[in-house]
């Protein structure tokens, strides 16, 4: 069953005047600004659990994990609980700067040796490619490349396919692209079936005329004919903080 959790601006402003009702009633001993001044890590370690449940179910099931994913929310669910715990009277070690980031470098280097030596955390792409890389600009485009099945995961930046002059193969192409901040933009052309899921935290998703912004959000779209098709594509995004556009042109 896939279940996805929506807070739209109506429910935000619902939930937050009857907590004011309920402090100005003194049934609550906080009202919302108050308890958010309070104890807003909690905040992130909901979020952190919330993605760490989403991104294990969907390793189950696509027989994969998505590292970035388990990073990411593992990065939330102890920055929440450091930040959170002294706020509820738990005492915590301070933690300087200077431990704070080699240990990520350190951390994020272990993920790659084991990924990069013995294959781990990472889905076997048949015939395809496979690509990873941290900060900086992805770009594939131009006239007459040939597109095969592709798998990219990026930490910081812009990702760019242009589709519209490659060369798609009589068989349905599977482009998997995963990253953390920044954008996202995909041209197809106008007479080519694709199939398209994108998710995206923070930010917004535009997928030809559907478009959706703010937290947690998703949104898929396929082509009428993409199941009797023999050459068409099939998109997958998944990204943290920044916006995802699949555009048609032609």
């Amino acid at each position: 069953m896939n279940m996805e959790i929506r807070i739209s601006s109506p429910i935000i402003l619902i939930l937050i005047g009857l907590g004011f009702l309920l402090a100005n009633l003194n049934i609550i001993p906080l009202n919302p600004w108050e308890a958010f001044i309070n104890y807003w890590p909690a905040l992130l370690l909901a979020y952190g659990i919330y993605s760490l449940v989403k991104v294990t179910a969907k390793s189950i099931k696509h027989r994969y994990a998505s590292i970035s994913g388990l990073l990411w929310s593992a990065i939330l669910i102890i920055l929440g609980l450091y930040l959170l715990a002294p706020r509820i009277g738990w005492a915590v070690a301070p933690i300087s700067w200077n431990i704070v980031w080699p240990s990520a470098l350190i951390a994020i280097g272990l993920v790659k040796l084991l990924q990069d030596r013995y294959g781990l955390f990472s889905r076997t792409v048949d015939a395809g490619q496979f690509r990873t890389s941290f900060v900086g600009e992805v770009h594939r485009g131009g006239s007459s490349w040939v597109l095969d099945d592709m798998r990219l995961r990026h930490g910081v930046g812009e990702v760019h396919l242009d589709l519209t002059q490659a060369i798609i193969p009589d068989r349905e192409v599977n482009i998997d692209i995963g990253g953390m901040v920044g954008e996202v933009t995909i041209y197809v052309p106008s007479d080519l079936p694709i199939q398209a899921y994108c998710e995206s935290n923070i930010g917004e998703i535009t997928i030809l005329d559907l478009h959706r912004d703010g937290l947690g959000n998703s949104l898929s779209w396929k082509s009428p004919d993409y199941d009797t098709a023999t050459r068409k594509v099939n998109i997958a995004v998944q990204w943290k903080i920044g916006e995802i556009k699949i555009r048609r042109i032609g």
